[in-house]
């Protein structure tokens, strides 16, 4: 801000002497912020110069007089021969393809043939070669480039899903996910199925592939759990009077099941997910359709409400594939949904009924496809 620098106000404060006025810049001196336009003072030239000339002249030494004309010169403009560079050239950074390119090629037509030089010795055309001279050039005319190595690269084709029924798995991964499993899953379903998830296999797989249709992820396993215990604590009463009526202490266990919230150790086998109960919960709890992908598949709507109040309800395919391990299979378009669980008018209320009407056409899709089936099935060869 125009003061001194720092070394010199310290010395002021050491001494206790004041600034001096000359020593802070003009500009804060004085009481208008116009730029300061420095006085300059006018200069005799031509005194400079011949003070120049004598300086030059009282030289004794001719080679120092020549070497100051000289430099004196070579100042003066239009006397430089010194030129500016016809093109500039960065020199930072890696050069690009075609720099590269040029200096191959330059050090390519610059490097040493002999036979393209003459020599004393190939000058007389009646003179023999040296021995030195054709040992040169044998040597240059052997010299072989060596062959391209074959490319490590498998020739073998990836498979794609198309080429093993299922047009619409596009992921490698998922494409090993259904060679493993595609076996274990109703043929039906394969023209829709765009990926089979194989979630980890810890006892909580069920919740886990649940999960996964909710687009929560496989590790959210344990708020699917509270999410079903919550759904039958509010409405206990209810669940008691359907689900009781298979076994007196079915509520009970059912609900037992989902205590388990242990991320250390594996689920026991009495926390596993486990159907027809399960799948009730699971349709009620999240306002969605479950789907069990089983060679004999039943769909399991919710029971309390209709559909217009889920617009945007999601589909859920999972499938149980060991007996003990499910897998959550993701379903693309209009694909056919199996008949309701065999309970579900019996347990559902009336303004439920509405989830069957919304999917008849897809559930009249997977019955003109089962009844394809049998008559398949029913047809045999007697000439064979």
């Amino acid at each position: 801000m125009g003061l001194p620098c720092a070394c010199e106000v310290e010395r002021h404060l050491d001494t206790l002497v004041p600034i001096p006025l000359k020593s802070i810049d003009p500009f804060w001196r004085k009481l208008d912020f116009d730029p300061v336009v420095p006085q300059v003072e006018e200069e005799d030239f031509e005194a400079e110069m011949e003070e120049l000339k004598q300086t030059v002249l009282i030289r004794k030494d001719r080679k120092q007089k020549r070497s100051l004309l000289s430099k004196i010169w070579s100042v003066l403009p239009g006397n430089s021969n010194k030129k500016e560079p016809e093109k500039w050239e960065d020199p930072r950074g890696r050069p690009n393809l075609n720099q590269q390119t040029k200096k191959v090629e330059a050090a390519r037509h610059s490097s040493y043939i002999p036979s393209s030089y003459p020599t004393s010795s190939s000058q007389n055309t009646d003179q023999t070669p040296s021995f030195l001279e054709r040992s040169r050039s044998q040597s240059h005319s052997q010299l072989k480039m060596p062959p391209p190595k074959p490319s490590k690269r498998s020739s073998k084709k990836k498979e794609t899903g198309a080429a093993i029924g299922f047009p619409l798995v596009v992921y490698p991964e998922d494409v090993a996910a259904v060679n493993r499993y595609k076996g274990l899953v109703p043929s039906w379903s394969y023209p829709y199925i765009s990926r089979i998830i194989d979630v980890k296999p810890d006892g909580n797989c069920g919740f886990r592939a649940i999960a996964e249709g909710l687009e929560m992820g496989q590790n959210c396993w344990s708020e699917v759990r509270v999410a079903m215990k919550n759904e039958m604590d509010r409405n206990p009463y209810w669940w008691r009077e359907r689900l009781n009526t298979e076994h007196p202490e079915f509520f009970e266990t059912t609900r037992s099941r989902l205590d388990f919230l242990e991320t250390v150790q594996d689920a026991p086998c009495n926390r596993w997910f486990q159907l027809p109960a399960h799948g009730y919960v699971v349709a009620q709890a999240f306002h969605c359709v479950l789907i069990p992908m089983e060679h004999s598949s039943q769909t399991f709507f919710p029971m309390r409400e209709g559909p217009d109040l889920f617009r945007g309800h999601p589909v859920l395919a999972i499938a149980n594939v060991t007996d003990t391990h499910w897998l959550y299979i993701q379903l693309e378009g209009d694909f056919p949904v199996p008949l309701p669980v065999t309970a579900w008018a019996r347990f559902a209320k009336e303004e439920a009924y509405g989830w069957r009407a919304l999917y008849e056409n897809r559930i009249n899709d997977y019955l003109r496809i089962m009844s394809s089936w049998r008559v398949e099935c029913d047809i045999v060869d007697l000439t064979a």
